[in-house]
């Protein structure tokens, strides 16, 4: 077996153990963000999308920095 199968094999093995794209599809799915972002953009992507959320709730309007 090749060494870039090996490592390859290593890889997914680490990601099925830490069950990163199960955790990442949660997130996802919880914060209403796209799965890229969450492992992207991190938290300040999930705290302004949970302020989105309740600022909607209070009739405010967010002011987006795109």
């Amino acid at each position: 077996m090749g060494h870039y199968v090996r490592r390859a094999r290593l890889n997914l093995r680490l990601l099925e153990h830490l069950d990163l794209v199960k955790r990442t599809a949660e997130m996802a799915r919880i914060f209403g963000i796209p799965f890229y972002d969450v492992i992207l953009r991190g938290s300040q992507f999930r705290v302004e999308s949970m302020l989105l959320r309740l600022a909607h709730t209070q009739n405010y309007i967010m002011v987006s920095p795109r």
